[in-house]
């Protein structure tokens, strides 16, 4: 093991072993050191050093499965020093380390009932895409984990931050002072939001959630382009080359689009103001698994987009650290050097890949790999009739721009909308006998009254109520947030309109 990849293992905060295929130790990290006071000169064994005789399967038994298998978990005992047994869960992985089969073991303690259902536990989840055994994987791997256990207790502390300072900005209170500090204390935590949102986006592990669809990589390629034409830079060349008839895939458009906005704006940061952007988008048929760089591509059916740049390009020592969390080429970059984590984690929690070469002074390719389906994607995309609707839908919202946006796409697709920025003048909106009102739309954090107070008011007033609650930092409850009734924030109009449909008909 490399010396950064040892620092690296080092400071994780569960166990970690790595053994032979005969279940010998043949390296520790120091907290499984301490915990099992192991002697890793020695080269014990897992039966003899770590192993509960209270469990029913020994550890070449596990070690074939997983040889069989590949990665699995394992609930096992396992004798602490100190404490005696404990339970842990158990992930094995094999790679490969100097040419030798080798087992990379995890050992997590076994939380609460509640923190097992819900998928707290930070384990180094094998990533498809990087070659077995290479040490980006582990560094990867291991990235992705911790940052999404920081994300989660951060949002955590965020949310009772948030929840705590709308609460106080709703009480009218005559003290200027008091109430300035406390909007610039909800400024700070929303901030500090949007870097938790980043974490997240990198590392979350999110496999065919309900919010993706299958839809035409084209249009949503067309969209975000836009998004950069009409910005002012007017010497950079966009070039577009689209195959006629392209798969379909199932991918978040919100995500995918961030994924893609991050990729140009590394590649506008790179040329300064002039250059040029290519983009070829088609499909992928691959037979047999090849190496595209340090990415495997496995066998199997894909939509490839590459995106090519004649921008500064990033040094060969800098390359291999690119999709690393805070890690800059540019030290005046303004970015927190997330944006290509960012992309790595979203492509790959679509079960894709990514890989990038770069030449200094000759430009950057990124190419993308996503699932995708065996049939084609009809051209222009999902027709107006499919997301079109007449009722009518109340909007509140704090911020004025979400209001208008809002209204501009629903009101263009039929529907007839209602906007208010308070809490209480949507409660005396629902209370008229003549609202109609078919669905309401609510942000969760507002002054004066919240989101959630909004909605147990309504319940009150109309026990039927369809209600969509948004937010970008605040959840309504674990069972909520993937549900038809939770729109994450950012999100774009086609989820906007999906979402009221799916929810009015």
């Amino acid at each position: 093991m490399k010396i950064d990849e040892e620092m690296f293992i080092n400071h994780l905060s569960w166990p970690v072993l790595v053994t032979d295929e005969s279940g010998f130790i043949k390296e520790a990290n120091r907290l499984a050191i301490k915990k099992f006071a192991l002697r890793i000169a020695d080269r014990p064994s897992l039966e003899a050093t770590i192993w509960s005789k209270s469990n029913q399967l020994r550890p070449n038994d596990l070690l074939n499965k997983v040889k069989s298998n590949g990665q699995s978990c394992f609930d096992v005992s396992l004798t602490e020093t100190k404490k005696g047994d404990q339970r842990y869960q158990l992930w094995i992985s094999p790679f490969t380390q100097g040419g030798d089969s080798s087992l990379f073991l995890q050992a997590i303690p076994m939380g609460s009932e509640s923190d097992s259902k819900n998928q707290e536990i930070p384990v180094v989840k094998p990533v498809a895409g990087i070659g077995v055994g290479s040490a980006v994987k582990q560094k990867l791997d291991c990235a992705m984990q911790l940052t999404r256990t920081v994300a989660l207790d951060f949002n955590n502390a965020l949310t009772s931050i948030l929840g705590h300072t709308s609460l106080l900005l709703g009480r009218n209170t005559d003290d200027d002072l008091t109430r300035q500090s406390l909007i610039q204390i909800e400024k700070s935590a929303e901030k500090a939001a949007e870097i938790t949102n980043d974490l997240a986006a990198f590392s979350r592990q999110e496999k065919d959630g309900p919010t993706r669809v299958s839809g035409n990589i084209h249009d949503l390629l067309h969209r975000t382009i836009e998004i950069f034409e009409s910005s002012n830079q007017p010497k950079i060349n966009w070039n577009l080359n689209l195959e006629d008839e392209l798969y379909a895939a199932k991918f978040d458009e919100a995500k995918i689009q961030l994924a893609l906005m991050r990729v140009f704006e590394n590649s506008l940061e790179a040329m300064g103001s002039e250059g040029w952007v290519s983009i070829t988008c088609g499909n992928r048929v691959v037979d047999s698994a090849f190496n595209e760089g340090e990415v495997v591509i496995n066998s199997g059916r894909y939509v490839y987009i590459c995106i090519e740049d004649n921008g500064k390009g990033i040094a060969p020592e800098d390359l291999p650290r690119v999709f690393e969390p805070f890690f800059k080429t540019k030290t005046a970059s303004k970015n927190r050097g997330l944006g290509l984590a960012w992309v790595y984690g979203i492509v790959t929690n679509h079960g894709g890949n990514v890989a990038i070469s770069s030449e200094v002074g000759q430009g950057t390719s990124v190419k993308i790999y996503l699932p995708a389906e065996k049939t084609l994607v009809k051209k222009g995309g999902p027709s107006d009739e499919m997301y079109a609707g007449n009722q009518k839908i109340l909007m509140v919202d704090d911020e004025e721009l979400l209001l208008t946006m809002g209204q501009t796409v629903l009101s263009s697709f039929g529907y007839d909308v209602v906007t208010t920025t308070a809490g209480q003048e949507a409660v005396e909106i629902l209370s008229k006998p003549d609202s109609e009102i078919d669905l309401v739309i609510t942000d969760m954090v507002m002054p004066h009254m919240s989101g959630r107070e909004l909605m147990e008011r309504i319940k009150q007033i109309s026990p039927d109520m369809p209600i969509i609650c948004s937010s970008g930092y605040v959840r309504p409850s674990s069972d909520q947030e993937d549900s038809d009734y939770f729109l994450k924030k950012p999100f774009t109009s086609q989820d906007l309109l999906r979402k009221v449909k799916r929810l009015l008909s």
